[in-house]
């Protein structure tokens, strides 16, 4: 999440006391996704219309960079092993959005460890090339470049 905003343009047009009430409410660790999604709500609720109308811009050129991260991420997966399929759909099975990124994490890594070696580093592989198509994916569609781009 703190990666997809503080790449946007969204954010790198706001004003730095914005941007840092912003960053704190997605670097919480102690809130929960549901908590933390209400804070943004809340937030963006509280401020003037043409950083509204520009939040409503970055959520929907968010939207789409995730429906496109999410397609790739499902033809990637196609051509994992059964092993590494199965742990990422127990991954997706067992996500709580009422977990806190920490709790979520300790838990990734413990289900992690107890994999074979070859299936750890399939799922690195596919972690490292997950990670390269996210950030290109956030950089056409959040970044400056962006046709969607409204500056305030």
């Amino acid at each position: 999440m703190q990666l997809m905003l503080t790449q946007s343009s969204f954010y790198r047009n706001l004003d730095p006391t914005n941007q840092m009430e912003l960053l704190a409410i997605v670097t919480n660790k102690q809130s929960s996704l549901d908590d933390m999604m209400k804070e943004i709500d809340e937030w963006y609720q509280k401020q003037p219309p043409q950083i509204q109308t520009a939040a409503k811009l970055y959520s929907q050129n968010l939207s789409q960079a995730i429906n496109e991260m999410n397609a790739h991420s499902q033809q990637m997966q196609a051509n994992l092993s059964p092993a590494a399929k199965a742990f990422l759909q127990q991954e997706d099975d067992e996500k709580d959005s009422n977990e806190t990124p920490v709790e979520d994490s300790d838990e990734y890594d413990q289900r992690f460890q107890a994999l074979p070696p070859n299936v750890q580093q399939e799922l690195k592989q596919y972690d490292t090339e997950e990670l390269q198509f996210v950030q290109q994916t956030l950089n056409k569609d959040l970044s400056n470049r962006s046709k969607r781009y409204i500056h305030f």
